[in-house]
């Protein structure tokens, strides 16, 4: 009590010099808040294969529509960031080869950050992009929100006059996400 007493005091000599004096009262029950985290994310693997599941592996210049959809959120204890990214490539006619896959990274809040749960995603949680691939070549595409800066995408290429498989790849580069962060 003296305590409040003396710091009541000393603030009220300081506002007299034209000191300009704020406080914050943080009430024992409330938990403590940062306001912003930043984390980054990183795809893992880098390059992201995923399998191949209808026709006869060989795009054969017949696109493929493509897919890409990349979702971020926590777990429900608020201890892990998780992002998912997943991919669909399939041929646009003959015997429609698929390519589809899933995968996830996630990233341990709790061991970074002793003591804190995510209390809340300050960034964007979601990220789509559709085309049809036109070419053999590597497809650069910038993110459609601020979750993903750039996708790498390999869809259909050239097999040469005896065709061959194709293998196609995403690869993810993750803008810093921000999180909210409350002490437990």
């Amino acid at each position: 009590m003296f305590l409040a007493f003396l710091l009541t005091q000393i603030l009220s000599q300081l506002v007299q010099f034209g000191m300009e004096i704020t406080v914050d009262v943080v009430s024992e029950a409330a938990p403590l808040i940062i306001q912003q985290v930043q984390i980054g994310l990183l795809v893992s693997p880098n390059v992201f294969r995923p399998s191949h599941t209808r026709g006869d592996k060989d795009f054969d210049g017949n696109g493929p529509n493509t897919i890409i959809t990349t979702n971020l959120g926590a777990t429900s204890d608020g201890r892990t960031l998780q992002a998912s990214v997943s991919s669909f490539f399939e041929e646009t006619k003959s015997d429609w080869t698929t390519f589809t896959g899933r995968t996830t990274s996630s990233v341990d809040i709790g061991g970074l950050y002793p003591g804190w749960r995510i209390d809340s995603i300050l960034s964007s949680t979601s990220d789509e992009l559709r085309f049809v691939d036109t070419d053999h070549s590597l497809d650069i595409f910038g993110g459609s929100t601020p979750l993903v800066q750039r996708y790498e995408i390999q869809g259909d290429k050239d097999g040469g006059i005896f065709g061959g498989d194709d293998d196609p790849f995403v690869t993810l580069l993750f803008n810093p996400v921000q999180v909210r962060l409350r002490r437990v």
